[in-house]
C-alpha cells in the first residue's frame, strides 16, 4: 500500500482526507482509541463524508517491531473491529512525525495536495470534531 494510492488531486473519487493512525500493541491509549472508534462507528460515519482511514502498527507488547500476527490480532479484536486498511510499520517510519513520546499519533492528510493538515499526539474524544472542521473547509 502506498500513500499515493489515495491521492485525489482532481476530485475523481469521493475521498477528501486520509486519517492516519500510528499505534503500538502495548499502548493502552491506542487500544482505548480503537475501542472508542468502534463503539461510535467513527469509520462508517467519516468514510461516508470522504475520510479514509489508515492504521499502522509499529511495536508489539515487548517493544519489538510489530509482526503480521500482531496486525491480525489487533484488527480482529472484537472491541476494535477494524474495517479500514491496517498495515505494519516495523521500521517505525511514522516516528518522523512524533513530536513527543506519547502514543498514538494521528495525522490527517488533504488528499488533493497530499499535505499534512493536522498532527496530534495521544487521543482525545474531540479529535473527530477537529476533523469535521477540516472537512467543512474543503
Amino acid at each position: 500500500m502506498r500513500l499515493s494510492d489515495f491521492y485525489n488531486p482532481d476530485g475523481r473519487s469521493d475521498l477528501k482526507l486520509l486519517a492516519v493512525n500510528a499505534s503500538a500493541v502495548w499502548c493502552s491509549v491506542c487500544r482505548a482509541e480503537y475501542e472508542d472508534m468502534n463503539a461510535n462507528a467513527t469509520y462508517r460515519t467519516y468514510r461516508a463524508k470522504g475520510v479514509e482511514f489508515l492504521g499502522t502498527l509499529f511495536e508489539d507488547n515487548s517493544y519489538f517491531p510489530a509482526q503480521p500476527a500482531d496486525l491480525m490480532r489487533w484488527g480482529q479484536v472484537s472491541t476494535h473491529d477494524v474495517k479500514f486498511p491496517l498495515v505494519l510499520d516495523p521500521g517505525f517510519k511514522m516516528g518522523a512525525y512524533f513530536d513527543s513520546d506519547a502514543t498514538p499519533l494521528n495525522l490527517v492528510i488533504d488528499l488533493r495536495t497530499m499535505t499534512i493538515v493536522l498532527v496530534t499526539m495521544g487521543y482525545s474524544t474531540t479529535y473527530w470534531g477537529t476533523v469535521q472542521t477540516l472537512l467543512n473547509k474543503l
